[in-house]
């Protein structure tokens, strides 16, 4: 199971633990800026992590993308 924390509006945070307590987060930016910055620090967090003796499987983020405000899908029929 994950849990879910959307920050600020500008990150949200996909957090999962694994059964060995290993932990796997995915960070899903909400603009380019936060993109940015996650690709420029996610090394950093991740020796962050080794530092505090933090066990983890994965750290990583997604790529930005524009949310639509229509469907797509639903227009092709």
């Amino acid at each position: 199971k994950s849990v879910r924390l959307d920050v600020d509006d500008h990150v949200t945070v996909i957090l999962k633990v694994a059964k060995d307590g290993r932990i796997d987060t995915t960070f899903i930016p909400q603009d380019k800026q936060v993109e940015q910055y996650l690709k420029n620090n996610i090394e950093y967090l991740k020796v962050r992590f080794d530092e505090q003796n933090i066990a983890y499987s994965n750290i990583s983020y997604k790529p930005y993308r524009q949310q639509r405000n229509n469907n797509k899908q639903g227009d092709k029929q």
